[in-house]
């Protein structure tokens, strides 16, 4: 049997490189001492028969494994033999699952995942699912495999989200890690997605659904006097105006076509390409609402697009930003720092448009579906029965109240006017 002393003393004859040292009281265990890089390495090595081929399980190198520790290694070995079992093969198959959970980090499938999902998506989608990654996710997973992800991991993605105190933001961040462990799931690099086997809404802090600020319908006079009062860009002032009559979604709207338009038949189509929801969507037009296109076309009919963005402020946008109309109306004071005018955002008009036309007596269904959405609980034939024409008599309704508003701010700004002129006699 070996022994410490002798494969201390163990060496290579001349012009050799590698040597195998056996002993039959070992049972298969040999010494393999071989030039390296470094000089001379010993390694154990376990010669056995598996299905009627010779294989050799390397057990690792001297000193580092003791003699004592490569018999225990080759007694294991032995006994797996014995029960019909290839522990090279299974060794090789550990060290490929190895490499593949080095290659399969999450960062690695969530890239993929996003290579293969991001196709026909609208790029501040795209943007979004890529910040929460970076900012949230790649922090603390980058390096992790995917497949050794517990439910404690997530319980820490929970904690994080919760620490930075981005309520509103933390479920959406946790969809974005569910849709990578679907991709995983479905590449088979993980069993299941673990999003699925945690109730995440158990863990995070909930938010509290805070409405975009809008302003109040007693406010529409001196909002309309403000925006009279105000300059800016042309095309971006019809662009406010517009936004407040359609109860457009400001990404829609600025990505408008003038081929999306009828003025004739009064219909303004907005492309599934364009909406949140990805379907397309036919708005009916005001009298006013019609008047303001034609004025606009003037502008920027030469154009394919309604609102082009200005060149002459440095512009390289083909449309105007989407922050164009919040500064707009932050010029106009409303941006919640003035005193006696509310805090508005484009987005908030929507809810004033579904506001001020439900006190009217007009359906909350109605006003869902001129507002793009399907409302829950709704029958989808009865959604597409008569509400179009329903729509525009309600449109109708809501361009007119706002219209009325509009000229009485024009009459009041004239005879402010009028007033300061006769008090200069």
């Amino acid at each position: 049997m070996f022994t410490v002393k002798q494969i201390n003393n163990l060496k290579l004859p001349p012009e050799t490189n590698k040597m195998r040292f056996t002993d039959l009281d070992e049972n298969g265990l040999s010494v393999v001492v071989r030039k390296t890089a470094k000089g001379i390495g010993k390694y154990f090595v376990l010669r056995y028969t598996h299905a009627g081929k010779q294989r050799e399980l390397n057990l690792g190198s001297y000193p580092k494994l003791s003699l004592a520790q490569a018999r225990a290694a080759r007694d294991e070995a032995l006994s797996d033999i014995a029960k019909g079992l290839d522990p090279a093969g299974m060794k090789q198959q550990q060290k490929q699952q190895a490499r593949e959970a080095a290659a399969n980090t999450f960062c690695a499938v969530a890239e993929k995942w996003f290579a293969t999902w991001q196709h026909g998506k609208a790029e501040k989608t795209r943007r979004n699912h890529q910040s929460r990654l970076k900012n949230h996710l790649y922090p603390l997973f980058e390096h992790t495999p995917i497949a050794e992800m517990k439910r404690s991991d997530i319980v820490r993605l929970a904690e994080s989200l919760n620490e930075k105190g981005i309520s509103g933001e933390a479920a959406k961040i946790m969809q974005t890690a569910s849709m990578v462990f679907d991709y995983a799931a479905s590449a088979g690099l993980v069993e299941l997605n673990l999003m699925r086997a945690v109730n995440t809404s158990v863990l995070l802090i909930q938010h509290e659904t805070e409405h975009q600020p809008t302003i109040r319908p007693s406010e529409t006079v001196a909002f309309f006097k403000a925006f009279i009062q105000c300059g800016g860009e042309p095309v971006t002032r019809y662009a406010l105006l517009l936004l407040v009559l359609t109860a457009m979604r400001n990404e829609a709207l600025r990505l408008a076509k003038w081929s999306d338009i009828d003025l004739t038949g009064r219909v303004w189509l907005f492309p599934a390409e364009n909406m949140k929801m990805k379907n397309a969507v036919k708005i009916p037009l005001s009298d006013w609402a019609v008047a303001l296109l034609k004025e606009l076309h003037t502008h920027s009919g030469h154009t394919p697009y309604l609102f082009p963005q200005s060149k002459r402020g440095g512009g390289q946008g083909t449309v105007i930003s989407g922050a164009a109309i919040g500064r707009l109306l932050s010029a106009m004071g409303y941006d919640g720092k003035h005193e006696g005018k509310s805090k508005a955002v484009p987005h908030g008009f929507r809810s004033f448009m579904k506001g001020l036309c439900m006190e009217q007596g007009y359906s909350a269904e109605l006003t869902e579906q001129a507002l793009a959405h399907q409302p829950k609980g709704v029958d989808k034939a009865y959604m597409r029965s008569d509400l179009f024409e329903r729509r525009a008599e309600m449109m109708a309704f809501y361009s007119g109240w706002l219209y009325e508003r509009y000229r009485q701010a024009e009459r009041e700004l004239a005879e402010e006017q009028i007033a300061r002129l006769q008090a200069k006699l």
